[in-house]
């Protein structure tokens, strides 16, 4: 059996800026082979979100962006 990576490879997005978030390092894959990325938010916080959710913008911060326009 062969040590390659089975399935897709997840672009490598280190230090990119989706919405408030910065990525900061691949923290997991799941059982399917998704991608988590912890990431920092403006605000401080920190977030692991997916792959997907981050480049197709649906997730753009920790929580905290909601937060304020619930607030406002």
């Amino acid at each position: 059996m062969s040590d390659k990576p089975v399935g897709r490879v997840a672009t490598d997005l280190s230090a990119r800026v989706f919405g408030r978030l910065t990525v900061l390092s691949l923290d997991r894959r799941d059982e399917k082979r998704n991608a988590y990325w912890r990431c920092r938010c403006e605000c401080g916080e920190e977030a692991v979100v997916r792959h997907s959710d981050l480049t197709r913008g649906v997730t753009r911060s920790c929580r905290c962006l909601n937060r304020e326009r619930v607030l406002a």
